[in-house]
């Protein structure tokens, strides 16, 4: 319809010998008789606008002569230029890579006729040498400007004009209202298409070699793989995993010292900061940041294939610093607390209630350090009367202490406990572990990760705006 849309006629001249120039409307024509009886006002005495132009479909085939290979699919590639969402401007590097896959449409002929209701000859041979112009005898069309559209060329022909339908005219209805229709049939050549495979290119991204090695020496082996796993420590009996991810950056996972919330830097393969990296430049390989969609996956397990204990948490793109994300973990992936929160973390020989800390009232728990970290000697002296922990308390370093109204308690024993205990500090809203194995308390998820140990998932939104599925 919207071929015909610009269709004028002229008429005139008036009294002062002005022409005037008037546009013919276009409809679809196929309505109910609800919706005729409406346009004409529920009356029969009402006139319809004069010129019109009406068009509908008059038939639907498959067209057998055209079909190709129903069960090929066809591929294509494209590599969008990089896009900087900060700027909103076009690079010259390449950016989001993408891989199509389009199945064989299917071949139809629609034919569509169009009435063209006029009042006298002059009028209809004005639009009807508009419509033969354009035809000749085919109009060429492109529905889209989609590269990846193979059926996006499509053709109209004329194929026949019905000049009048006088024939049931005035001289066998009686009707006084004689209008003119003129009747051309279309036909177009045309696909319907299957939806088509929208996804990212197959770019290595990570490379994950498994190596069964027989050596026992776990400390000789953790030397050797220092620089491939940063925070965590290696299993007894390990299988090497060698892992290479493009540009073998590392990250560094902290509190925002500036506000509330974590920021995750981007380092070099040598676990270095440098200003100049940018995270826009590595995540427009694969995509674009979607603030508060886009998000990180820290592996805390050494094993690459155990995703038990990953952290999840968004990620925002620092406006300030190129080489910098602010993190917002998921606490519902944070591993469960097995220890109420405490106050703070405290050396028991320097502050204790009274000084430097709020008078002793129920519930309060500080985790106890000192700064030898010595857990085979009581970092609180026991049997001293004039003790502000009183006289009873027997605690180490790493333990943690609770008053009950009465006296204060161990309520975690960190030389006797088993496995890996959780806790949050009050202090400054994160978590901490303790393992067992290791004798220490640390950030459950602060630290620095190797290649392989972090992860970029949900980078939904190309520079084009097309939805990319998941990526990680």
């Amino acid at each position: 319809m919207r071929i015909f849309t610009d269709i004028k006629i002229r008429n005139g001249p008036d009294a002062n010998g002005l022409y005037t120039i008037q546009p013919v409307p276009i409809l679809y024509g196929d309505p109910s008789i609800m919706v005729s009886q409406l346009i004409q006002g529920a009356s029969q005495n009402t006139l319809l606008p004069n010129p019109l132009m009406s068009a509908y479909i008059y038939e639907i085939k498959q067209s057998p002569d055209r079909r190709q290979a129903p069960q090929y699919v066809g591929k294509a590639s494209a590599i969008e230029r990089e896009f900087n969402t900060q700027t909103q401007t076009y690079g010259n590097g390449p950016g989001v890579r993408q891989d199509v896959e389009r199945y064989m449409p299917v071949p139809y002929d629609f034919t569509f006729k169009l009435d063209v209701w006029t009042s006298n000859t002059t009028t209809k041979l004005q639009i009807l040498e508009q419509i033969q112009m354009i035809f000749n005898p085919s109009l060429q069309l492109q529905q889209n400007s989609n590269v990846m559209d193979w059926t996006s060329i499509f053709e109209v022909w004329l194929e026949d004009i019905m000049w009048t339908n006088r024939q049931v005219g005035s001289l066998q209805t009686g009707d006084a209202d004689i209008r003119d229709v003129m009747t051309l049939k279309f036909k177009i050549q045309a696909w319907i298409n299957p939806p088509a495979k929208l996804k990212r290119s197959g770019l290595v991204t990570e490379i994950v070699t498994r190596v069964f090695d027989s050596i026992t020496d776990v400390g000789n082996l953790e030397a050797q793989l220092s620089g491939n796993y940063d925070p965590f420590s290696c299993v007894t009996n390990p299988s090497l995993q060698i892992v290479t991810t493009d540009g073998n950056y590392k990250i560094s996972v902290a509190k925002n010292p500036n506000a509330a919330g974590d920021i995750i830097t981007l380092l070099n393969d040598n676990g270095m900061v440098d200003p100049t990296l940018n995270w826009q430049d590595l995540i427009q390989l694969y995509g674009q940041i979607s603030p508060g969609i886009t998000h990180i996956v820290l592996k805390l397990d050494p094993d690459l294939d155990v995703d038990t204990s990953d952290i999840l948490g968004t990620i925002i793109q620092d406006p300030a610093h190129t080489n910098i994300l602010f993190y917002t973990p998921d606490i519902d992936t944070l591993p469960a607390n097995t220890i109420m929160p405490i106050q703070s973390i405290i050396d028991p020989m320097e502050v204790f209630p009274g000084r430097g800390l709020p008078v002793a009232a129920v519930g309060q728990r500080y985790l106890l350090t000192s700064p030898d970290n010595d857990t085979d000697e009581p970092v609180i002296i026991p049997g001293l009367s004039t003790s502000p922990w009183g006289s009873a308390l027997v605690a180490y370093s790493n333990d943690i202490i609770e008053y009950n109204g009465v006296a204060w308690v161990v309520i975690f024993d960190a030389k006797n406990s088993a496995g890996k205990n959780y806790v949050v500090n009050n202090e400054n809203s994160s978590q901490y572990v303790y393992d067992s194995s290791s004798g220490d308390w640390t950030y459950t998820y602060y630290g620095t990760y190797a290649p392989g140990y972090w992860r970029i998932g949900n980078i939904l939104q190309s520079p084009c705006g097309t939805t990319i599925n998941n990526f990680e």
